[in-house]
């Protein structure tokens, strides 16, 4: 999709309206189910997956000339203001930072819509993760630049190689 407005990333990487950029889409079928509660070993098995799905989406990236134009990559969370902080130290983890949106009728229906098949997907996939507060829930747009997400992808690389050696 195209950017829609001027974004500038904390490692400078400037976003213009009419680039594109890919959103990634957290809640699907393949999200793990919250079976018994969101307990530790969950929170590290979706770390684990987010790390293999980034990963892949880099080294897709590479591979896809007609890709070489995405500038970034955005994630639209839908958090209660108590859980924003906390997603914003667990996004950074993933090398994602907050960018703020412009507030608008046309974003607050779009994002009534995404609440509304966000919900959806979560009573078909994670059923005890269900709460009709979920359609109330404003969005809340994290962002890595390509640059950032190759960077980390050759990081992430680089240290499971000297890990094999060691």
């Amino acid at each position: 999709m195209r950017a829609g407005r001027r974004i500038v990333l904390s490692d400078g990487v400037s976003v213009h309206p009419a680039d594109r950029i890919i959103e990634l889409h957290y809640r699907n079928e393949y999200f793990p189910s919250m079976g018994d509660g969101t307990t530790v070993a969950w929170a590290r098995r979706v770390a684990r997956l987010m790390d293999v799905s980034l990963k892949e989406l880099c080294q897709y990236l590479l591979t896809r000339s007609d890709l070489d134009d995405v500038a970034a990559i955005r994630a639209v969370t839908r958090l209660s203001s108590g859980q924003t902080a906390q997603f914003e130290r667990l996004a950074a983890r993933f090398g994602f930072e907050p960018v703020l949106e412009p507030d608008s009728l046309g974003g607050r229906l779009r994002g009534l819509g995404q609440n509304v098949i966000g919900l959806l997907l979560v009573v078909a996939s994670n059923p005890r993760g269900a709460h009709l507060d979920l359609l109330l829930r404003p969005g809340s747009p994290f962002y890595i630049s390509r640059c950032r997400l190759e960077e980390r992808c050759r990081e992430r690389v680089g240290r499971k190689a000297s890990e094999t050696l060691s």
